[in-house]
């Protein structure tokens, strides 16, 4: 715990950058350190004990280079996927869970990362029941989401102290059929196509597959959710607003990744207009 302590956090002015955290926040993520991060030539361990093959994810390897420069929790970033604010988002719902269980909802999850991290941040802080909701639209990434969550121990169906659903589908208000510009397996950001265009003007790609969309409120089955993570590929404010009442009804908290600076804005505005705060807009 000394080096966590050691480690070089950014001194730059408030009024230079915008972290979407303070410093002291850090102390939450302390609460949840488990090991010092490890790298045996093929998986990743994380200070949290989250698993991370590089077979599962190549570009992990990165990682062994960040352990040894010693940077140990993620801050500002975990140098690979994510920022802070991302983790405390999580850490947070944690801390607040009710009733000593938690559920979790992670929609857009790729290869499952913040699926694996919630289980084992419940587990340092010993909640009795997690409940894990996993959902991905590409076909060709299932084998990659499940692998990676066996790698830390999760197996679908009902475990010891977890349940965990695996769901192959993209979501939206209305279930039915949508095609979607693939991705590779390094690219987690396979896109829906609205209106037959892509929100991504890199997205030029001429090839299309098609996929299942679920309906949100099949997939929520009117469970009451500790903390939703939502990460999928621009199309957030859609899904936010079209099924507005779950996410006032069944959504605790969340944590949403955008794409686009007018998109988190029109988001902001419309959490704010319907009462959701959103403690760190960044």
């Amino acid at each position: 715990m000394d080096e966590i302590k050691k480690q070089n956090l950014e001194t730059v002015s408030e009024l230079q950058t915008y972290r979407g955290y303070d410093l002291t926040d850090v102390n939450i993520l302390q609460e949840f350190f488990v090991q010092e991060p490890s790298w045996d030539g093929e998986i990743f361990t994380d200070v949290f004990g989250r698993k991370t093959s590089q077979n599962v994810v190549p570009s992990v390897i990165k990682l062994d280079k960040l352990f040894t420069l010693h940077r140990l929790l993620p801050i500002p970033d975990d140098g690979h996927a994510a920022e802070a604010i991302e983790y405390l988002s999580l850490a947070d719902a944690i801390n607040n869970a009710q009733k000593n269980t938690f559920s979790f909802i992670e929609l857009g999850a790729g290869w499952g990362p913040w699926t694996s991290l919630a289980y084992h941040m419940c587990q340092k802080k010993k909640i009795s029941h997690v409940n894990l909701i996993s959902v991905e639209a590409t076909p060709g990434k299932i084998p990659k989401l499940k692998n990676h969550l066996i790698d830390n121990g999760l197996f679908e169906g009902e475990g010891i102290n977890y349940s965990l659903k695996i769901i192959n589908g993209a979501v939206a208000a209305k279930g039915g059929y949508q095609t979607f510009f693939p991705s590779d397996p390094e690219n987690m950001g396979a896109e829906m196509i609205i209106n037959g265009k892509s929100l991504d003007p890199n997205n030029m790609s001429d090839k299309l597959v098609g996929v299942d969309v679920i309906a949100f409120e099949k997939i929520s089955d009117g469970q009451v959710f500790d903390f939703l993570h939502i990460d999928i590929q621009g199309h957030e404010l859609y899904l936010i607003r079209d099924t507005l009442d779950i996410f006032k009804k069944q959504i605790r908290s969340f944590f949403i990744g955008t794409h686009t600076r007018p998109i988190e804005g029109e988001i902001i505005e419309l959490l704010y207009k319907n009462k959701k705060l959103c403690l760190s807009p960044r």
